[in-house]
């Protein structure tokens, strides 16, 4: 599993040389494998921050006798609460390497999300079939 993340960053570079194609960004393909590399150290860390928070979040409903709202005990809820978050980051780390308006970047880091959301759909994908045929 830890190998296959490699998988993750040349995808979602690609991704981003072709968002960022136009003649204005024209950028090496290892300029957006650095961005991409940026952004999923981030991610790789924001991860359990994330979970500890919850978690600390849980513990401390539980220790004074309430308990955690279901909102936040939904996969969904938190997924989607990731995939913001994360979001967030994209936007003011493409802001401020690309350097292009607040629309613009706001269409792009949507569709980045997206596009975040399918490379983990692919990597899971890879994952279980690689964990699949070597056990």
């Amino acid at each position: 599993a830890k190998t296959l993340v490699i998988v993750l960053v040349p995808l979602f570079a690609l991704l981003m040389k072709v968002l960022y194609w136009h003649k204005h960004h024209r950028r090496y393909y290892v300029e957006h494998l650095v961005f991409s590399t940026h952004f999923f150290a981030f991610f790789l860390l924001f991860l359990p921050a994330l979970h500890l928070s919850l978690l600390t979040l849980a513990r401390g409903t539980f220790a004074v006798g309430l308990r955690m709202p279901a909102l936040l005990r939904n996969d969904t809820v938190l997924t989607l609460l990731m995939l913001f978050l994360c979001g967030v980051y994209l936007w003011l780390a493409a802001r401020r390497v690309y350097g292009e308006g607040k629309i613009l970047t706001t269409v792009k880091c949507v569709a980045l999300v997206g596009g975040i959301m399918a490379v983990i759909q692919l990597y899971r994908f890879i994952l279980f079939f690689t964990t699949f045929y070597t056990t």
